[in-house]
């Protein structure tokens, strides 16, 4: 059998010495697991507070005319589509005009009595004058208003790919607007969807 001095180094192990160095192992290996561990909580808390970051920064850029800064964070190709069927009228809720063959004096009576409205410009609702007032949960277009006290946002909807924060209108909370955010990368979100107040909420 060998003795202690032929086995050399290795039988520090199983004395003294090698119970010592265990003991200053085992706190080591358990400040990695913390670090570890706080590294994960803070990696989860940042990837869901993304798109509430997005949404603050769109809004800071709409305020400031940050032209350069709204292209990252807003798909203009996206908003601008779902508004369009928003603000436009969709034919099914058109009135039909009377028939001049079938009724002469209807058509004339229309196209006399009936003002010739402008349709209104998508890209003026994406303005960044317009992009502030609906982070505010404001009308897109018209006067200025006087505000009332600022009311913060909340969560309507998140998952790892979406997310919808609504924007209640400060001078009239039962008017909700919905900003919907797409994840476009681990920790960037765009805009990609407004929905504005129904003509007859509130």
């Amino acid at each position: 059998m060998a003795s202690p001095d032929e086995l050399g180094p290795l039988s520090d192990d199983w004395g003294p010495r090698g119970q010592d160095r265990q003991k200053e192992r085992r706190p080591r290996r358990l400040g990695i697991f913390h670090l570890g561990l706080l590294a994960a909580l803070v990696f989860a808390i940042a990837f869901a507070a993304a798109p509430w970051f997005a949404f603050r920064a769109m809004r800071s850029a709409a305020q400031n005319q940050d032209i350069q800064a709204l292209g990252e964070l807003v798909d203009y190709s996206a908003v601008r589509g779902g508004l369009r069927a928003q603000i436009r009228p969709t034919p099914a809720a058109q009135i039909p005009a009377p028939n001049i063959w079938q009724d002469p004096l209807g058509a004339m009576r229309r196209a006399l009595a009936q003002p010739i409205t402008a349709q209104p410009q998508d890209d003026n609702y994406l303005s960044p004058n317009a992009l502030a007032r609906m982070a505010d949960g404001l009308p897109p277009l018209g006067p200025a208003v006087k505000q009332g006290p600022y009311r913060l946002p909340r969560l309507i909807y998140w998952d790892p790919r979406r997310c919808r924060i609504g924007v209640e209108n400060p001078n009239d909370p039962s008017k909700l607007t919905v900003l919907t955010f797409a994840r476009v990368g681990l920790f960037d979100w765009k805009l990609v969807r407004i929905a504005l107040p129904q003509p007859g909420q509130g």
